[in-house]
C-alpha cells in the first residue's frame, strides 16, 4: 500500500446558491481504490467583508455537515486540523456566503 502526503486540492469556494457539483472540493478516486485522510484545511478570505463558510462530507445536506457556518473575517483565515476519513468515491463539498472570495487548500494522506 502506497502512502502519499500531499496537497489534495486548492481553489475558491462558490456561493451558497451554487449547485452540489460546483461545491465539490475533493473527490476520492475509485480506481485505483483510494482512501484519503484529510489532516489540514486552510480557508483564506480575500474579500473586503466577512464570509461564512460550511463544509460537508459526501453531499450538500444538513445531515452531512462537518463544519457548521463559520465566520472568516475580511483578510483573515480559518484552519482545520484533525482527521477526516474519506473512502473511495466520497466527496468533500464546501460553500461560502460570497463567491470567489474564500480560497481553500486541503492537505492529506492518500492510501492506494
Amino acid at each position: 500500500m502506497a502512502e502519499t502526503y500531499k496537497k489534495l486540492a486548492q481553489g475558491q469556494l462558490v456561493v451558497t446558491a451554487g449547485t452540489e457539483a460546483q461545491k465539490l472540493l475533493y473527490e476520492v478516486a475509485t480506481s485505483p481504490s483510494t482512501t484519503t485522510i484529510i489532516k489540514n484545511m486552510k480557508f483564506v478570505n480575500l474579500g473586503a467583508a466577512s464570509n461564512t463558510i460550511k463544509l460537508y462530507h459526501d453531499g450538500v445536506a444538513v445531515g452531512n455537515v462537518i463544519l457548521p457556518a463559520t465566520n472568516v473575517a475580511a483578510g483573515g483565515y480559518a484552519e482545520y486540523e484533525g482527521t477526516i476519513l474519506l473512502e473511495p468515491g466520497d466527496k468533500l463539498n464546501g460553500e461560502a456566503s460570497t463567491a470567489a472570495e474564500v480560497t481553500y487548500t486541503i492537505y492529506g494522506l492518500e492510501l492506494t
